[in-house]
Formats: structure tokens, C-alpha cells, sequence
């Protein structure tokens, strides 16, 4: 059997806390980044986000279609939608918080529907 140490426990909780604050802040960041796609005529149709222990986070942008995938990287608006993204981030306060180390990836529930059968799951776990 395993002792766990007071210092352990400390450390756990302080790991644990520094999640659930990570999820918070993630939890302010996507109704807003949502709007923004709205506002901007390129809607999102859903985001996942993967925090990695307060280190980084990796956010997985969906559109509809592979059509729209394909329109929204050849007129820039991925480009665009990153940099509205860590604006977010900026102005929430998560990056003043954690840090910038957002990496990101898009796709379309088309190609989830297609090649993992709707599994979100699944295509998180591909990149």
C-alpha cells in the first residue's frame, strides 16, 4: 500500500485547482468565440478544447462542411479566426493567467461523421 504525503495531497490540489481555473476561463472564452464566427459570417459548429495541466490548451474548431473547411482556409478566415481566438484568450485573462501556447486544428463534422463515425472522441485523440 502507498503512503500519500501531505505534500503530495498539497501538490494534487494545486494541480487540480489550476484545471478547473484553466476550464473556467476556456468555459468564458467559447460562447464569445462562437459569437465572433457568427458576427463574422463564418460559423463555428462546435469547439472542443483539450487543456493540458495549466501548460497549454489545444482547441479543435469544427465547421459544418468540408466545403466550408476548405472556403474558410483559402480566404483566410482561419488566419483570422486564431487571431480572434488568442484575442479572447488576451482579454479574459487566460493568457495573463496561464500562458499563449494555444495550438489549433480545424476540421469539419462532415469529415467526424465520415472517418470516425461522429466519434469526437476519436478525432481528438488523431492529431
Amino acid at each position: 500500500m502507498y503512503n500519500i504525503t501531505q505534500e503530495m495531497k498539497n501538490k494534487i490540489q494545486e494541480m487540480d485547482e489550476k484545471i478547473f481555473k484553466q476550464w473556467d476561463y476556456l468555459k468564458k472564452a467559447i460562447p464569445r468565440i462562437i459569437h465572433w464566427s457568427k458576427k463574422n459570417n463564418c460559423k463555428i459548429y462546435n469547439i472542443e478544447c483539450v487543456a493540458q495541466f495549466g501548460m497549454s490548451v489545444d482547441i479543435y474548431i469544427f465547421y459544418k462542411t468540408d466545403k466550408e473547411l476548405n472556403i474558410y482556409k483559402e480566404s483566410n478566415i482561419i488566419d483570422l479566426t486564431k487571431e480572434a481566438v488568442m484575442n479572447i484568450l488576451t482579454e479574459i485573462g487566460y493568457v495573463e493567467e496561464f500562458n499563449d501556447k494555444v495550438r489549433f486544428s480545424f476540421d469539419s463534422d462532415e469529415n467526424v461523421q465520415r472517418k470516425y463515425l461522429g466519434n469526437y472522441g476519436l478525432r481528438l485523440h488523431d492529431d
